[in-house]
């Protein structure tokens, strides 16, 4: 029985060992295991400092990028500004000479037309003439004077009108 009772003290030593054995063992292993786990959270540290300083310098570069895309928008608004006025100015220019050139037409028209006028009333004039010099030949002396002087007031009501107009015309110009 004795013998028994050393193979069963052997048998709880050799558990005793193996246990104790994979208590080292499972004590190494947390060791490792903190050490690894310190290495990460050492590791997940970095790296989140690296992803905060890449997040900061993508804000930075959209600002940035955000800030050219102003500056070009008002460089595309001031150039398109710019061509707009040019434009304008252009198409003013052209119709300025239209202007000039219908206002010289207008006048070179006027000038004409008073030229015409003029012929007419000359006309007119020497057509009455004829009518009064044969409407004299018929008439007395008396009544002849009182046509002569209301003939000659109204040529000079004629040449006060026409004076006037050719004031008109300059300050029309």
């Amino acid at each position: 029985q004795v013998g028994k009772l050393h193979e069963q003290l052997d048998h709880a030593l050799a558990k005793e060992a193996l246990a104790r054995s994979a208590l080292n063992r499972s004590e190494l292993a947390r060791i490792d295991m903190d050490n690894e786990l310190r290495s990460l959270k050492s590791e997940l540290v970095t790296i989140t400092a690296r992803v905060v300083a890449h997040q900061d310098q993508a804000r930075w570069a959209d600002k940035q990028r955000q800030e050219a895309q102003c500056q070009l928008d008002l460089s595309n608004a001031g150039r398109t500004e710019a061509w707009k006025s040019k434009l304008w100015s252009r198409k003013l220019q052209q119709l300025k000479a239209h202007n000039e050139a219908m206002a010289d037409s207008l006048n070179l028209a006027r000038r004409r037309i008073t030229k015409q006028e003029e012929a007419r009333n000359a006309a007119e004039l020497k057509l009455e003439h004829a009518e009064d010099v044969g409407a004299l030949l018929r008439k007395g002396v008396g009544e002849v004077v009182r046509d002569a002087a209301r003939l000659h007031e109204q040529l000079m009501q004629s040449r006060i009108e026409r004076g006037r107009l050719q004031r008109e015309e300059v300050l029309m110009r």
